[in-house]
């Protein structure tokens, strides 16, 4: 109720405005009376203070500090029976009150203060007990609006003519379920509330307006929100109506969810079924995978995703929440990244398919390219590390099992190379990646074996000379001339060198199986060093 109204209708009329009549409006939810010393510590918002001022009768200059507390926390008033124990309210408290816009007012000495309480405490529970039925009214009538055609609309437009504004409605994808035309999509899908925010949470719009949000929730997690293009704040009596339509929204958001989540469970077990080769024929795969985008004579290829969880110190649920979160965000973005795509899980990995028409590096690229933006976004939006791993193109649908197969080894490489937030491939592994998928141990106990004498050759200098020219000799094919030529020294230091290198390492080094060992041995010694 606000104060205006209580103070029209209840004996509260006799009493005298001494400051912030413009905070008038202001909404009472509660009445209180005290004189107790630290009565500012028992204050609620919405509560209107009467009071004699006795606890400030030795302290009169308490009061304008009082009135800016009670400001701070949102009461909606301030009544005194001043010229007993005050002499009067001070020019400070009145100019106090006045800056705040907070009502200030003397109460009629003829009415005691007990009655002038028992009257506005009982037309506050009045109003609010209408604003329950009224609040009540409203939920049965939206409810039974749910429940017919176009109900979710119906819903809506209800709503608009109730609260007498424009109003949006989004999922947590942002996809707008409900606007008016002329609404700027744009704007209104960039719209969310902060973290830690209150549920009417007010922003400016482009127009000079404000747009308020309030949360449409279901389980554990925030499935859409409400758009107002007014300010609206709890404390307004249409608050109630707010809160009561956006339950009646949360059903059926989850009701839509189910159906959703129904869905991607078909879709999962199918192409689970076409992953481990249940299918034997290409036209089998494309009639029953025609309803979900499959196309027979289409090429694709597949990415095989895993959310890093390694580094993530969330519980189980959070866990499942966020593989959420992130499937629904790649479902987002796919869309306009890839025309022609499908997106699943798999267990515990995303499954993406796109389809080519013909295949090249360029097209692989593009691929990696869309994957890396995934990344990004993952990262940016929801805070979230993701890495893929892709196969092979499958020119038929029968060798999406191969090409699956293939994304899953080129994702378990990345882990052993790149641990986090990588694109691999499973093109032919170079020697770089063979030899980093070897133990770190081993590979130190290869080099030791192979290179042990010349790696702890006492002279310094010596032992940099005979790595150079053994290395350019290994490289050039164990040819002296070349060798000679490369290192710009006479072909006769070259065979001294690898002579003398031969004796150290105990080795024909022009042996086919020692040259080998000797040059990854002096690669994997070369990449620790650069390292």
């Amino acid at each position: 109720m606000e104060l205006h109204l209580l103070m029209q209708q209840s004996a509260l009329v006799h009493s005298q405005i001494i400051a912030g009549r413009d905070g008038l409006m202001r909404r009472v939810s509660s009445v209180n009376t005290m004189d107790a010393p630290d009565i500012l510590e028992y204050l609620e918002e919405g509560q209107l203070l009467l009071t004699t001022g006795y606890s400030l009768k030795d302290n009169l200059e308490r009061l304008p500090d009082m009135i800016r507390r009670m400001h701070e926390r949102g009461c909606a008033g301030l009544g005194i029976k001043s010229k007993k124990f005050l002499g009067g309210i001070s020019e400070e408290a009145a100019r106090a009150a006045s800056d705040l816009s907070f009502p200030l007012f003397e109460l009629p000495p003829d009415i005691s203060l007990g009655r002038l309480v028992h009257d506005s405490l009982a037309l506050v529970l009045k109003s609010r007990e209408q604003e329950l039925q009224e609040s009540k009214y409203f939920h049965e009538k939206l409810s039974g609006l749910l429940h017919q055609e176009g109900g979710l609309t119906l819903v809506m437009r209800e709503m608009e003519r109730t609260l007498a504004c424009r109003i949006s409605l989004m999922n947590a994808r942002k996809e707008l379920l409900y606007t008016r035309s002329g609404e700027n999509q744009e704007e209104l899908t960039s719209l969310f509330i902060p973290d830690g925010e209150r549920r009417f949470y007010t922003c400016e719009n482009s127009r000079g307006g404000m747009w308020t949000l309030y949360p449409v929730e279901a389980g554990h997690r925030c499935n859409g929100m409400l758009v107002f293009d007014r300010e609206m704040t709890e404390s307004q009596p249409q608050a109630l109506l707010v809160s009561h339509a956006a339950n009646v929204i949360s059903f059926e958001l989850m009701k839509q969810q189910a159906v959703t989540q129904h869905d991607r469970m078909m879709k999962n077990a199918f192409f689970n079924d076409v992953l481990e080769g249940r299918f034997r024929t290409n036209a089998e795969i494309s009639s029953r995978g025609s309803y979900y985008g499959v196309e027979e004579e289409t090429m694709y290829l597949t990415a095989a995703a895993q959310l890093d969880t390694f580094s993530m110190e969330e519980g189980e649920r959070m866990l499942y929440e966020k593989k959420a979160e992130v499937y629904d965000l790649l479902s987002e973005l796919l869309p306009a990244l890839l025309p022609s795509h499908i997106l699943f899980m798999k267990g515990e990995l995303f499954v993406i398919l796109t389809g080519v028409h013909f295949m090249h590096e360029e097209v692989e690229e593009d691929f990696i390219k869309v994957l890396t933006d995934l990344q990004l976004a993952c990262s940016e939006r929801l805070n979230a590390s993701l890495s893929f791993g892709i196969g092979n193109a499958a020119p038929q649908l029968t060798d999406l099992k191969r090409t699956w197969q293939e994304s899953v080894e080129a994702l378990h490489t990345g882990l052993q190379l790149y641990k986090t937030s990588f694109v691999q491939t499973s093109r032919t592994k170079g020697l770089k990646e063979l030899i980093s998928m070897t133990a770190d141990q081993n590979r130190r106990s290869f080099v030791k074996y192979e290179l042990y004498p010349l790696l702890h050759l006492a002279n310094e200098k010596e032992r940099s000379i005979l790595i150079q020219t053994l290395t350019a000799f290994l490289e050039e094919n164990c040819h002296i001339s070349n060798t000679a030529e490369r290192l710009d020294i006479h072909r006769n230091t070259v065979l001294f060198r690898i002579h003398k290198c031969e004796e150290l390492l105990a080795k024909d080094i022009k042996d086919p199986y020692t040259s080998l060992s000797l040059r990854m041995a002096l690669y994997i010694q070369k990449e620790w060093k650069d390292s």
